[in-house]
């Protein structure tokens, strides 16, 4: 720089490095904006199935458990947690519908009066829980 001020050169280098800079932080800026939006979006994917059907394929693989592991079911109340339907692949929808982050948990209750049965799910997820439901 001389005792005039600067000269063209220095002006368009500086305003130059000044540019570069500027379009630098605009794209990191943008990429880390873009990546928090997707984190919060891989949070709140929903599936193709709903609360509702968890607890029917609950149900569904208990019944199948039951006659697996019982020669004669016995007239009382047995409880068969989801984490049990899932060691014997008769249960696959542990993941959260909206979620899909978040695991849930359940159980299902099986009662058996005389000639009657019947089979009573609960499941807990982030935002949903079947009432009755007890962590027990």
């Amino acid at each position: 720089m001389n005792n005039n001020g600067w000269s063209l050169n220095e002006f368009l280098m500086g305003m130059g490095i000044l540019t570069f800079s500027l379009i630098l932080s605009v794209i990191i800026f943008d990429v880390k904006v873009k990546s928090a939006l997707n984190e919060n979006q891989n949070d709140i994917k929903e599936s193709n199935y709903t609360y509702e059907d968890m607890e029917n394929k609950l149900v569904e693989g208990t019944m199948k458990y039951i006659e697996k592991e019982y020669n004669e079911i016995p007239n009382s109340e047995i409880k068969v947690d989801m984490d049990t339907l899932l060691e014997n692949n008769l249960y696959y929808m542990d993941k959260d519908p909206k979620y899909s982050n978040y695991k849930c948990d359940g159980y299902v209750i099986f009662n058996k009066n005389k000639n009657s049965f019947s089979y009573k799910p609960y499941i807990k997820c982030k935002e949903y829980m079947t009432k009755g439901y007890n962590s027990k």
